[in-house]
């Protein structure tokens, strides 16, 4: 079980959503943006697209529950909280986006540099959710 309460839970998760959600708006859109238009043969089209977001936000914050709960299952409560939650993240970076994206590569028509940049971005932004995960986190009483 996770090691914090259900409200910690709740609001950790959440938190965790809304930056994870608003940290790709700004590597997709602003940073990917050329790119993507370049290769619209790659996507749905958009008007499509923004009929399934919802699938995205229920992921989003599926993953922000998930992404705080386990970081309890390991938290050591004399080491820096921060640098745990460094460690954590680019733990998760390398095992969903580095292994995440050699194990599709070989089977969708992503540009390998497309994957390359995705890892990246993933490695940036599951850094900057471990370390708001180990200041947020606080371990039951």
């Amino acid at each position: 079980m996770c090691k914090c309460d259900i409200k910690r839970k709740l609001v950790g998760g959440l938190v965790l959503a809304v930056l994870y959600c608003a940290m790709d708006m700004f590597f997709h859109h602003v940073c990917m943006g050329s790119f993507y238009e370049r290769t619209m043969n790659l996507w749905r089209p958009m008007e499509e697209t923004r009929g399934l977001m919802g699938f995205a936000y229920v992921g989003y914050l599926l993953f922000g529950f998930i992404f705080y709960c386990v970081y309890g299952f390991g938290f050591e409560a004399d080491k820096a909280k921060w640098i745990q939650g460094l460690k954590y993240g680019i733990i998760v970076a390398v095992l969903i986006k580095g292994a995440g994206g050699l194990l599709m590569f070989p089977f969708v028509p992503y540009p390998g540099k497309l994957i390359f940049d995705w890892f990246l971005i993933g490695l940036v932004e599951y850094a900057l959710l471990g370390i708001v995960t180990g200041l947020l986190f606080k371990p039951k009483a």
